[in-house]
């Protein structure tokens, strides 16, 4: 396990969407959508000796604006999750990670059991502050920003 690799610490993630439908699996122009990630090391050498991993325990919120192109209905709909995050530091300053949340989906028609599974990638723009990039099950693609705290 590498030292010299992306830092393992405390991160605070934000990420944003915009034309993706989670409820129809559609693009459309008419969904906003946030994500919100507070993750925890857990595993700080990771699972396998020979990679230079680590475990994040998370827990956040998936968030979506719907509304309608005729602006008849709108709907937000919000997920608090929580999950793990298994990450594979290839550089000082990249890690790509997989992620599994499960949560709570909060809808006007009531609340359900809800799950989402990630791909994704930070990298360490300046030492406090890196960009994230994550292909997920709910907002598809989100972009944002990853804090140490």
């Amino acid at each position: 396990k590498s030292d010299k690799a992306f830092k393992r610490v405390r991160r605070l993630d934000l990420a944003g969407m915009y034309g993706y439908n989670p409820t129809t699996g559609r693009f459309q122009n008419d969904v906003l959508g946030f994500s919100f990630w507070a993750t925890l090391p857990s595993l700080e050498k990771g699972f396998l000796a020979d990679l230079n991993d680590s475990f994040n325990l998370e827990a956040g919120l998936f968030s979506e604006w719907k509304w309608s192109p005729m602006g008849a209905s709108h709907d937000l709909i919000f997920m608090p999750a929580m999950g793990g995050r298994w990450n594979f530091h290839l550089t000082h300053k990249w890690t790509l990670y997989s992620a599994a949340r499960v949560g709570l989906e909060f809808t006007k028609i009531g609340l359900r059991p809800h799950g989402a599974g990630a791909l994704g990638a930070l990298w360490q723009l300046k030492p406090h502050m890196s960009l994230k990039a994550e292909l997920n099950t709910r907002h598809f693609l989100n972009v944002g920003v990853s804090f140490p705290y």
